[in-house]
């Protein structure tokens, strides 16, 4: 048995731990740099390649250290990880988000529409920490609420053309950007979209 908070001299359990990490205690490329001498871009791309040790990542390192790391997350409190600078409730609307890591760094922003922003939010959380992706902590910057998904649809796709337009906006598809920060007046100023809002959004 090794301890998975450990260095690991043996490359192969090194890549395990890396595996073990992010598949089995939730963490983040950028959490699991703390505990192996590897580059976060690094760490990403190790979790996918060699995904085939979980079955022996778990053998090496029990089951001891996912269980630590789920008392620590269950005593962490959802408002604890999510803010909201808007009125929110469920319903169909579109959001905008910004997600970041551990150490509160911005990761990167998110379009999209739901029908219940809380789960949404948690669901991201969990799919993107689980992919390498140390996103800890979300922002909820906007929610435009509307009639129905068609249109809360339609409103996602107006603000996605908006951050796509800008230079250098790191878009990754479908409707995330790293290099794009929210700024309210820049969409004030967007007179297509504020035009597209009041056709689509309801108050």
């Amino acid at each position: 048995m090794y301890n998975v908070f450990e260095k690991q001299e043996n490359l192969e359990v090194r890549n395990a731990q890396i595996v073990y990490l992010a598949e089995e205690c939730g963490m983040g490329a950028s959490e699991i740099s703390k505990y192996v001498d590897l580059a976060v871009s690094t760490i990403r791309t190790y979790i996918k390649k060699f995904a085939n040790l979980l079955e022996k990542a778990k053998e090496w390192f029990g089951d001891k250290a996912k269980q630590l790391v789920s008392k620590v997350k269950e005593k962490c409190n959802v408002t604890d990880i999510v803010t909201y600078n808007c009125e929110h409730h469920k319903g169909d609307c579109a959001y905008i988000i910004e997600y970041f890591d551990s150490q509160h760094n911005f990761v990167f922003l998110k379009v999209g529409m739901t029908n219940n922003i809380d789960r949404r939010v948690g669901e991201h959380l969990r799919y993107y920490t689980n992919r390498g992706w140390d996103t800890t902590y979300a922002v909820v910057k906007e929610l435009h609420f509307a009639e129905d998904e068609e249109d809360a649809l339609t409103i996602e796709n107006c603000l996605r053309k908006h951050y796509k337009k800008i230079d250098n906006c790191g878009f990754i598809k479908r409707d995330r950007f790293e290099f794009v920060r929210y700024n309210k007046e820049d969409l004030q100023q967007d007179n297509i979209l504020q035009e597209q809002l009041k056709m689509f959004a309801i108050a």
